[in-house]
């Protein structure tokens, strides 16, 4: 007995074969740029620090490279993310401003997490650097806002994404500014 397949079945099948065939491309070739990325990505971590060039950094070249840079902490300016859980204490990473030693330009740093109940600048007077300082840091770019990240609110001083230009302004310091 010969079956004879019928059209809408058969229709709706291989349109469904070339759906998974396109997403299985798109995975490879996902794939493919996720490990050129990484390969990038420990390459420039791995090499050895270098001193942060007088200009704006270009952060095709230079995103993920270790760089030295000294100035001064302008702790009074300090920015608090949000957002940041650690061994399930809530917190955030304090962003200061660095204004750069001879140049006078700022950059922003990453100096780390620490839990809601140090947020406050005064709680934590031993991470008040008051000299000049040399940072080793890595350079990062801003971070995309994505749909589920609430907006960042300047005047409480809650971020939740690091915007290097909104923090600028807020901090009243020039523009542009790196984030390390």
């Amino acid at each position: 007995m010969w079956l004879r397949p019928k059209f809408w079945p058969t229709f709706f099948a291989l349109a469904g074969l070339v759906v998974l065939l396109s997403l299985g491309s798109w995975q490879l070739q996902r794939l493919a740029w996720k490990n050129g990325f990484l390969e990038r990505l420990q390459s420039r971590m791995a090499a050895a620090a270098v001193v942060m060039p007088d200009d704006p950094v270009d952060l095709e070249r230079f995103e993920f490279r270790r760089i030295f840079v000294a100035g001064e902490f302008d702790h009074d300016r300090e920015m608090y993310l949000l957002n940041r859980v650690v061994n399930g204490v809530v917190g955030g990473n304090i962003i200061t401003p660095l204004r750069r030693e001879g140049i006078g330009s700022h950059i922003l740093v990453d100096r780390g997490w620490v839990p809601q109940s140090l947020r406050d600048l005064t709680t934590r007077p031993e991470s008040q650097v008051s000299r000049v300082v040399t940072v080793e840091a890595i350079v990062r770019g801003g971070h995309e806002k994505n749909l589920f990240t609430p907006d960042n609110d300047p005047a409480s001083n809650d971020w939740y994404f690091v915007d290097p230009a909104a923090m600028a302004a807020v901090a009243g310091i020039d523009a542009p500014v790196e984030y390390f």
